[in-house]
């Protein structure tokens, strides 16, 4: 099972959908607001400092928030369509390759 950690903060109007969506499709997760605590802001600035899936956020001046980290930071994804192609490459790899009862990753678009 893979290890999954959104970063994100109630100040930030992303963050909360993020989390909602992790939850519709049953993928456990974490949930660290940034700003609820000064760990939180470390553990993410750990990685907003050393990944160089940032480097683009940070030249356009933006936080990078939510940030949903895989398997500490084998994968980092920001973007809603990133995380519906993320969802569905896993639920087949948890099936073994076995069809599974999941709609098109096409239907997930809004």
């Amino acid at each position: 099972m893979k290890k999954v950690i959104v970063f994100g903060s109630k100040y930030w109007p992303d963050c909360e959908p993020a989390k909602e969506y992790l939850s519709k499709n049953n993928i456990k997760h974490a949930y660290l607001d940034i700003s609820e605590g000064m760990f939180n802001l470390k553990k993410f600035l750990s990685y907003r400092d050393n990944y160089k899936e940032f480097d683009e956020i940070k030249k356009m001046g933006n936080v990078g928030l939510p940030c949903i980290v895989i398997n500490d930071g084998e994968e980092i994804i920001f973007d809603y369509n990133e995380l519906r192609v993320w969802i569905w490459d896993y639920a087949v790899e948890i099936s073994r390759g076995r069809p599974m009862c999941l709609p098109s990753p096409v239907l997930f678009i809004q």
